[in-house]
């Protein structure tokens, strides 16, 4: 059977005729053009110490968080699209300043105008690309979108971490400042991004409706239908952003033997394997459902996180592995999650909400990890992370069994 190419083009990224879309697809690959994987670690210590590096990130992402749930609520008053083009834009300006940084404080700098950016684009860009769907009625589409875009989003960052490696033998800022490139492409292709027509009149701005706004958006998350997923964005997302972003996973490489070259040689390998895995994210959702499936992939990120605490040498590599595959899955499921249970008019609000909460425990732990890896207790440091990630896991379920009960005893009995 001959499979033409306008159906493989759908099969590989659903709905790509509709522009929104199809600039949806390409501005995530921006977002994950990381050239700095593996080698940023390397190149702060140029400016900074493990502790220092603890120290500014807790900082940083107070600023960026401080900035998530009003950039959503703002994406939701003037429109999702001029957000995003702002994020690209600041993150371009950011990673620009960063590489080109010959001080500490001209990197923290750019840092500072990242932070902005990433404020800026969590929440508008699947709203924006949602609410699309919803216009053309396909918003029941939504988790192949989110599977297509996260199997394309780390290929991107799975070629650009390898290519990261000889731009870091030329020049260790040079990853930095090829990824601001990127992102400045990635602003002039946000022109062309169309605000979503759902037919509701837009809301006009005031600072009464903008903070009518951030309260409705944050209150969302705590309705019966999210209610029992509210613990599992700290388990999860959380957690994974806690041990990946910032200097933890950096010091669990160095732990099992990774230079810098070999902990960009693994991202791209792992992420090789995630991205294969999050095809079949529609297909694991219809057979287990959101809440036992999330679950199944914070028991496998548990038992990585403890097992980071063994002496395991290069054996180790498989450890993180295990980390990967249960975080990044849990981020795009928990994504559908979110949008399927949240009205167009709120959304980026709820998913900026959401973002500044999975981000909030490294914002707390970054100083204690800086501490802990300096006196070489990387490994007593995640294992605590994951034993409270298995309680947060706990608290769902029970959760979930309340909400149950109280719908049931709402629901009165059928008439025979």
């Amino acid at each position: 059977m001959i499979v033409t190419r306008p159906r493989l083009a759908q099969a590989l990224l659903p709905h790509a005729d509709l522009r929104n879309i199809r600039l949806f697809y390409a501005l995530n690959a921006v977002d994950s053009a990381v050239f700095i994987a593996g080698n940023w670690f390397f190149y702060w210590q140029l400016f900074m110490s493990f502790g220092t590096m603890g120290i500014v990130d807790t900082i940083a992402f107070s600023f960026g968080l401080f900035m998530e749930i009003p950039t959503g609520a703002l994406s939701d008053l003037i429109g999702k699209r001029w957000t995003v083009r702002a994020a690209m834009l600041a993150n371009g300006l950011g990673f620009l300043i960063m590489g080109l940084a010959e001080g500490f404080w001209v990197l923290m700098l750019g840092f500072a105008l990242f932070q902005t950016g990433i404020a800026l684009y969590s929440g508008a860009a699947e709203a924006l690309a949602y609410d699309s769907l919803k216009q053309h009625k396909l918003e029941h589409r939504w988790d192949k979108v989110v599977a297509a875009n996260s199997t394309s989003s780390l290929l991107t960052l799975v070629v650009c971490s390898l290519i990261g490696i000889p731009m870091y033998a030329v020049s260790p800022n040079l990853p930095h400042v090829a990824w601001g490139v990127v992102f400045v492409f990635g602003f002039v292709l946000s022109l062309w991004l169309t605000e979503p027509d759902l037919g509701a009149e837009p809301t006009a701005f005031s600072l009464r409706a903008y903070f009518d706004q951030l309260m409705t958006g944050a209150h969302q998350l705590v309705k019966p239908g999210l209610l029992p997923f509210f613990p599992l964005i700290f388990a999860l997302p959380g957690v994974f952003f806690l041990y990946s972003w910032g200097i933890v996973m950096p010091a669990v490489g160095i732990q099992f033997g990774l230079d810098a070259d070999g902990q960009s040689i693994f991202v791209a390998a792992a992420y090789v394997c995630v991205a294969v895995a999050i095809r079949g994210l529609p297909a694991a959702r219809r057979r287990w459902g959101d809440l036992a499936g999330l679950t199944g992939l914070a028991v496998l990120m548990v038992a990585a996180l403890v097992g980071m605490a063994l002496p395991l040498g290069a054996a180790g590599v498989g450890i993180m592995l295990m980390m990967h595959l249960g975080g990044a899955t849990s981020r795009a499921w928990m994504s559908v999650v979110i949008n399927e249970r949240t009205p167009s008019e709120i959304r980026a609000t709820t998913l900026s909400t959401m973002a500044l909460l999975y981000k909030l425990p490294y914002v707390l732990a970054a100083i204690v990890a800086g501490i802990m890896i300096e006196r070489g207790q990387v490994g007593i440091f995640t294992a605590v992370i994951g034993l409270m990630a298995a309680v947060l896991v706990a608290l769902a379920w029970g959760l979930a069994l309340r909400v149950r009960r109280a719908t049931l005893v709402a629901t009165p009995p059928q008439q025979t």
